[in-house]
């Protein structure tokens, strides 16, 4: 759950640890071991940039973009699975109280 979190994060910018620590209120230790591990997988890589002073940033690779995109497909075929019995006035009628609910 925690890999989904990152990935999901990461596809709109570039965190540092600390950023991403604070944001899913996880500890730094326990961070820094995932991100290790799915850096060893491929699919994140830390990145340095020379004009700031925060240290090292974390940023998706291609695979992790590939692996995004696959579970999103993924997802978006269990809400089909899910809303197959649902008619479309009825999903008209959920799906403001679920962005509600989301956000």
């Amino acid at each position: 759950m925690l890999s989904a979190a990152i990935l999901h994060l990461l596809q709109s910018k570039e965190y540092t640890l600390s950023e991403l620590a604070k944001i899913l209120y996880s500890k730094l230790s326990s961070l820094s071991e995932k991100i290790t591990q799915m850096e060893t997988e491929g699919l994140i890589k830390k990145v340095s940039k020379e004009d700031d002073e925060r240290g090292q940033y974390i940023s998706l690779t291609t695979a992790g973009k590939k692996k995004v995109e696959k579970t999103l497909e993924v997802m978006k075929a269990h809400c089909m699975e899910f809303t197959k019995n649902i008619s479309d006035e009825e999903l008209k009628t959920i799906n403001p109280i679920l962005k509600k609910i989301i956000v």
